[in-house]
């Protein structure tokens, strides 16, 4: 009987938040009418806002980030079926997710919290939180409303206005108390009305921006296409410092930085070379030259170490221990950099740990943030040159360098400090002429 009552109340209140959803006749001509506009496309969000605070955990000594998401979805086509979803990491978690109909009744979807596979990533910590969305009818209309906190704000790097459905009218406001020294680069606003307005509020003691932008196309992914930061309109968020209490607390104001914090990681790493000795010098014993040690030590990780993307919190972007991905026989792109710099170290070499961003990213080192760079591999000090190693290119010859990393900046750990360099860029002849020549068959197994 329980059973019975149970059902028959979630059917009343199934109907009951149902009653007068449907679309009405204007929203199914506005529906005709986008269809119209974006061809290709099923649904378009007719409103969307993103409305941002910041606030300061104590406990942690740590800038958060809260970001409140309101959407208003109408389906153009005859039928759309969908997943609202909303990407997050251990750095970030997704609360109040949720649509409601038109009537702004809940819809009652059922929303699952499931990890995030990505192909070229053996492991990450990427999760994605989403509902099965059905839309029965041309103009039909959800609301969609969700809060994403950042735990660090070091974490938070952009806002884009572009998403991957067309945006009628798109909103991002930022509420930036006086205590935080942010600042807001706007990258790729080029060809799009982009209507910006700032003001200061007494009450919350910030100030308040506000960006607004109308009609934007979806954002699509191509093969060959440069990567996002290229081409969509965006903010880069650059969060300087702030103050608590009375006392200044740097963050990331400049270069030098994002370089100490990168490096206090790699100082609290605990490296045992000691592994490694019997293998560099079964590596070098019979070489001839010193450049034929390099050869042979980086070939060996190249043939023998086998690369595997890893991201998870802190280990996104601190290198694994050079024994660790020595024993193991694999590592991420930072560890088999580190392996690359302690065995070349033990063979007499100045090696050092480099970070740089692919052609993927339009960044360079100029902005001090997280989302400059995106891969490591090492700078080996050799006959008045600097020579890069990456490990994870498993058929580049040595002083050769692929193409998605020809023409970046690279910034070469150096002690306290650090050096800026570009990597070259091989003349497409070069490549020709090169491409399948090298120094291989000398390999040292």
């Amino acid at each position: 009987m329980s059973k019975l009552l149970f059902f028959f109340l979630f059917v009343t209140t199934f109907c009951v938040a149902q009653k007068n959803s449907d679309p009405s006749p204007e929203e199914i001509s506005e529906a005709k009418i986008l269809k119209i506009q974006y061809p290709n496309d099923d649904l378009v969000l007719l409103d969307s806002k993103d409305y941002v605070t910041f606030g300061f955990n104590n406990d942690k000594r740590q800038v958060f980030v809260k970001q409140q998401i309101n959407e208003e979805l109408l389906n153009i086509s005859s039928r759309t079926d969908i997943q609202k979803h909303i990407f997050y990491d251990g750095q970030s978690e997704v609360n109040n997710f949720g649509l409601k109909y038109r009537n702004n009744k809940p819809a009652y979807f059922k929303v699952k919290d499931e990890a995030y596979t990505v192909e070229e990533f053996f492991f990450n910590d990427a999760r994605v939180k989403y509902a099965s969305v059905d839309f029965p009818v041309q103009g039909y209309k959800y609301y969609f409303e969700a809060t994403k906190n950042i735990f660090d704000i070091k974490y938070f790097t952009s806002l884009y206005f572009t998403d991957s459905y067309p945006i009628s009218k798109k909103e991002i406001t930022l509420v930036i108390p006086k205590w935080l020294n942010l600042e807001i680069k706007e990258m790729n606003f080029e060809g799009f009305q982009i209507s910006k307005t700032s003001t200061f509020d007494e009450k919350q003691n910030a100030t308040i921006i506000t960006y607004s932008v109308s009609g934007l196309e979806a954002a699509y992914k191509e093969e060959q296409s440069p990567g996002p930061s290229y081409i969509y309109p965006h903010l880069l968020i650059l969060a300087k410092s702030y103050t608590n209490a009375g006392d200044s607390y740097t963050l990331f104001n400049e270069t030098k930085d994002l370089y100490n914090w990168y490096k206090s990681l790699v100082d609290s790493m605990a490296d045992d070379p000691t592994v490694l000795k019997q293998k560099v010098t079964e590596l070098t014993a019979n070489a001839k030259t010193d450049e034929e040690k390099i050869k042979n030590i980086y070939y060996w990780i190249q043939d023998n170490i086998r690369y595997i993307a890893f991201e998870d919190g802190l280990a996104g972007f601190k290198p694994d221990e050079c024994q660790n991905v020595f024993k193991k026989r694999y590592g991420d792109c930072k560890g088999m950099a580190n392996l690359t710099k302690q065995m070349l170290i033990d063979a007499g070499f100045d090696a050092r740990l480099t970070w740089l961003g692919t052609k993927r990213i339009a960044y360079d080192y100029s902005t001090p943030s997280l989302s400059v760079d995106n891969h490591m591999i090492c700078t080996v000090f050799y006959d008045g040159q600097k020579i890069f190693l990456d490990g994870t290119e498993k058929f580049n010859p040595f002083g050769e360098y692929a193409e998605r990393i020809q023409g970046k900046q690279v910034m070469i750990e150096n002690g306290d400090s650090f050096i800026l360099e570009t990597v070259p860029i091989v003349a497409p002849w070069r490549l020709f002429y090169f491409g399948n020549r090298s120094d291989r068959s000398s390999r040292n197994k």
